[in-house]
């Protein structure tokens, strides 16, 4: 097999020089050594993209000096709002600069783009397919693009979430490691009956980020419209620095992911609180007080997991607070509210809300009276929650008792009982109004394009989900919802 050059094309198919792409590493080849026999539109195109990318750049360097590059690199990050991505230079920010900066924007919207200075200075030294690729990068826009289809080593379908265009492009690496549902930030340039991506993020966006980006796409619609634009492929050129910034902030959204506003069943904020209260009273008369807080368990129930002294006396025991049904999911029974603890003569109320622990502490004083006093709340933040929890990460404590919940998870009994809570779950769910959706239900949103292509995004996600479900039977049946929907 002849040995590839430093400055040949990389045979993975990305369009770069392999001295800036795969050198060093095990290369898989988007095809053969007699690629131009295979596919030979696609790989002139390639070669073009190469060549024109390092011609302009090298004009860009003789016209506006050696600093241009960065000054460029400088406006890509919005001035220094935001910082580079070492890994966006050669796929993303290079051939932003050769097709969409322009050396007058110090601070405003550059008149010309540095590639259509280039094709004025040399038109008479470039062939008609130079040209062409010039013009056709140069007016078409970035944006995101959603993942529709993959066909490992050879193209992917994309949808373009902003401008709801569609497109297979012939793309050898990305190919590789994008799945159905990835949202990429892209160009993509349709030339000669094929289409390639020319500048694509490194950064690949989740598919459960794919709601927050319609909402943003709506946003931005309403921006437009403000000043008198559509939302178009020309307008999306022109207002490139804010749609780049968009790609920006989510680059550095999913580096430094901000927790969600979460909320229990009731719709609290979540709040973790313990309320610590002193028994003036045996712990078996507390029990026997308190127990009707456990529902469906008595007393002789609740103290089989109890801890007692050598003389049968209870020392501790711990239940949950429930109540009958659930506000948001009608198909359950009961919702726990949250646990009880006796300990000797101290009495502990877990709670994950400011306001169930009002009413705990409510609960507590009316059914005990002066048998109790009530001594503190220790508030804790749900950050330091989650930090306890990875603290306690990979222990051994940790490991033990996620084997053991496996262990029963994994128990054909309990499966079945899994499985049924689900399937209730789900059959609840269509009838649900889901924040995703606007606030509408599966059902209504089937029924406008909007509230499809919101579906589509929600159960593309909920197949990515599936995926980290090891039990068949307890994943969602997305093709059954599709249905259903009439998607």
């Amino acid at each position: 097999m002849k040995k590839i050059g430093r400055n040949d094309p990389c045979p993975c198919g990305s369009g770069k020089k392999y001295k800036h792409c795969c050198y060093g590493k095990e290369v898989t080849p988007f095809v053969a050594e007699d690629a131009w026999k295979q596919d030979p539109e696609w790989y002139r195109i390639r070669l073009t993209e190469a060549e024109v990318i390092f011609g302009i750049l090298k004009f860009g360097r003789s016209n506006y000096g050696d600093d241009f590059i960065a000054e460029a690199l400088f406006e890509f990050c919005i001035w220094g709002e935001f910082e580079p991505d070492e890994k966006d230079l050669e796929s993303l920010m290079m051939p932003w600069v050769a097709f969409t900066w322009g050396p007058e924007g110090d601070g405003e919207e550059p008149e010309i783009p540095m590639g259509l200075d280039y094709l004025a200075e040399n038109d008479a030294q470039l062939d008609d397919h130079l040209k062409e690729f010039i013009l056709a990068a140069c007016y078409q826009p970035f944006s995101f693009f959603a993942v529709t289809e993959v066909v490992i080593g050879k193209s992917l379908g994309l949808r373009d979430i902003f401008l709801d265009r569609t497109f297979m492009v012939k793309e050898a690496k990305a190919s590789q490691t994008l799945k159905r549902g990835d949202i990429i930030f892209a160009r993509v340039v349709p030339i000669d009956d094929q289409a390639i991506i020319v500048g694509c993020s490194s950064t690949t966006i989740p598919p459960n980020e794919h709601g927050r980006l319609l909402d943003i796409r709506d946003e931005l619609k309403e921006e437009m419209s403000a000043e008198g634009y559509e939302m178009s492929q020309e307008s999306m050129v022109k207002w490139d620095l804010e749609v780049r910034a968009i790609y920006l902030d989510a680059v550095e959204y999913l580096a430094n992911p901000r927790l969600p506003t979460l909320q229990n069943t009731d719709g609290d904020p979540i709040s973790f609180v313990k309320l610590y209260f002193e028994l003036n009273c045996s712990p078996e008369e507390a029990l026997d007080a308190l127990s009707p807080l456990a529902l469906y368990q008595s007393p002789e129930e609740i103290i089989e997991d109890a801890t007692h002294d050598d003389d049968g006396n209870l020392v501790e025991v711990r239940f949950s607070w429930l109540r009958k049904g659930n506000k948001k999911n009608k198909s359950w029974d009961n919702t726990v509210l949250g646990s009880l603890e006796i300990k000797g003569d101290t009495l502990i109320a877990e709670v994950n809300s400011e306001r169930r622990a009002k009413k705990i502490q409510a609960e507590v004083a009316k059914r005990l009276g002066e048998r109790v006093a009530f001594k503190r709340a220790l508030h804790e933040s749900v950050e330091s929650k989650f930090e306890e929890m990875n603290a306690q990460s990979g222990s051994p404590a940790f490991e033990q008792a996620r084997k053991e919940r496996e262990e029963l998870e994994s128990r054909p009994e309990v499966q079945a009982i899994l499985k049924k809570q689900m399937e209730a779950h789900w059959k609840e769910w269509y009838k649900t109004r889901i924040p995703a959706l606007q606030n509408k239900t599966p059902l209504q949103a089937a029924r406008t394009k909007a509230g499809r292509e919101r579906l589509e995004a929600l159960l593309i996600d909920f197949e990515r989900r599936n995926e980290n479900v090891p039990h068949a039977s307890l994943r969602f049946d997305v093709e059954a919802a599709r249905k259903k929907l009439g998607l």
